[in-house]
């Protein structure tokens, strides 16, 4: 069977660059307000620098790590305030359900059971047809050749 190479799916250039101008925004207005010396200032600094802080990291995990990375065995996806991976096999996958294609995947385990759904707002348009296209291949492919052993 011809295994393809793994595929990373980046987020849209537009959200990581809204992420990088909002935490710049941020970390201007908390040093802004520890130029006043009242407590209620100060206090507004530190809640500020906190979630500059939060979206800097969020902004670098953007900028590193892709939002999926499929594979011919599982997919990861990247996703969280602090993205942490969260991966799913495909090895139990039965097929894959997308009502809008534009939205979210749903990888369907054998009964009906064990469901995943994806988001695939985070991607261009382009990426999540893409996306589609390769989950159901690699599924596709998988039976046709648990299909061509069968007959051997």
């Amino acid at each position: 069977m011809h295994s393809q190479p793994a595929v990373l799916f980046k987020r849209k250039t537009r959200d990581i660059a809204v992420t990088g101008f909002l935490t710049l925004g941020l970390l201007i207005l908390s040093i802004l307000s520890f130029r006043n010396p009242y407590g209620l200032w100060i206090a507004a600094g530190i809640a500020l620098g906190m979630a500059a802080l939060l979206l800097a990291i969020r902004f670098f995990f953007a900028v590193t790590r892709p939002y999926l990375d499929l594979t011919d065995n599982r997919v990861t996806v990247y996703n969280g305030l602090l993205p942490k991976a969260n991966h799913y096999s495909l090895e139990h996958v039965q097929g894959a359900h997308t009502n809008r294609p534009e939205t979210y995947i749903e990888l369907l385990g054998r009964e009906g059971e064990d469901s995943v759904r994806i988001d695939l707002h985070p991607l261009d348009k382009a990426d999540r047809i893409r996306f589609i296209f390769l989950v159901e291949s690699s599924i596709n492919r998988k039976y046709s050749h648990k299909h061509r052993q069968e007959k051997s």
